[in-house]
């Protein structure tokens, strides 16, 4: 990496191991230019099994209810590795996206039976199409098996002069040119879902009547092996992360915002904003002390550097006045970029 000196360094566990634990975790751009990384590898898994589903209530009641039985169901799925997204809002649907990677097939669709035969057997609720499908992981990224096997799952780039193998999940489409009017997280403690799981369904569908939400499974560290939670609490990361079942993202956002005739619209994009923050008003209440991934967040968090950082943000400060005393390297909401004081 670059300083704001200029000087040129590796920062590891043995060389400047006071940058190291703060570039991992600490907030982009902000101690230095990295250049280069060098990664951790895994051997590859040899299955991936997706489950995709719709379960959809008749009424408020019923979706409650719905809510209330995925939560207390929701730690078998954590223990069994399941990642990913579980979407609500206030059409009373829940989507499941999920994946988990190097289980049988059999064993994958094994967890997900009691959960869906429970819905399914309910007056008040309709399932739709939901089923666990598993492929070989080795082909996940592979453009062309996608092309043959399921060609409305990719989006190739079709501009002119751009690789042949470009491509992005059909899924994602919204995400090309979209202009963000809101977007909030919150580290959601593997407590509430082993303790207080109608505390965090009725939390969860108050924030519903105002706008949709996700859990993303996989962003939260529950569960992982001892010595991966080892591993990552050596970083700067915020320890909510560590004692996380999900990260709860709520946004709003126009599709291809910006050429002439879509501008986004300041009025209609602030009454959103505010939705999304009624969203996760509720959730806020019943997590003091949790905070929000730096990576996903509210350009406008409050108390923005215990929200990211916690009780890492002295260190972190201590760090950046060390590497950069003038305060060459800033960003919105970044270690140090606090008004300067006198």
């Amino acid at each position: 990496m670059v300083t704001a000196h200029g000087e040129i360094l590796v920062a590891s566990a043995g060389q400047h191991a006071d940058l190291f634990w703060a570039l991992r975790g600490g907030g982009g751009g902000t101690f230095g230019v990295v250049s280069a990384m060098t990664f951790r590898t895994h051997p590859m898994p040899e299955t991936l099994s997706n489950m995709a589903g719709t379960i959809r209530a008749a009424s408020d009641d019923d979706y409650r209810r719905l809510l209330g039985a995925l939560l207390r169901f929701f730690p078998d799925l954590d223990e069994q590795r399941w990642g990913e997204q579980i979407r609500f809002g206030p059409d009373n649907a829940l989507r499941l996206r999920m994946q988990t990677a190097g289980v049988p097939g059999d064993q994958a669709r094994a967890v997900w039976r009691p959960f869906l035969a429970w819905a399914g057997r309910q007056p008040g609720l309709d399932v739709t199409e939901a089923a666990v499908v598993t492929i070989p992981f080795a082909v996940l990224w592979d453009d062309t098996w996608w092309a043959q096997a399921r060609p409305e799952m990719i989006c190739r780039d079709e501009r002119p002069g751009q690789p042949a193998g470009n491509y992005w999940w059909a899924a994602n489409q919204f995400e090309v040119s979209w202009f963000l009017e809101a977007y909030q997280s919150r580290w959601i403690p593997r407590s509430l879902f082993d303790e207080s799981p109608d505390t965090l369904a009725g939390a969860l569908f108050a924030g519903s009547r105002h706008w949709g939400a996700e859990l993303h499974v996989n962003k939260g560290l529950w569960g992982a092996p001892p010595e991966v939670i080892r591993r990552e609490r050596a970083t700067s990361v915020h320890p909510a992360a560590s004692e996380a079942a999900a990260l709860l993202i709520s946004a709003s956002f126009r599709e291809h915002a910006g050429p002439a005739g879509r501008e986004p619209g300041r009025a209609a994009g602030a009454a959103r904003a505010r939705r999304v923050g009624q969203a996760m008003d509720p959730v806020r209440a019943i997590t003091p002390g949790s905070g929000s991934y730096v990576n996903e967040t509210d350009y406008f968090e409050p108390d923005w550097a215990a929200s990211f950082w916690g009780p890492n943000y002295p260190r972190l400060l201590e760090t950046k006045r060390a590497w950069d005393p003038a305060g060459l390297l800033r960003v919105h909401h970044g270690v140090g970029s606090e008004p300067a004081v006198g």
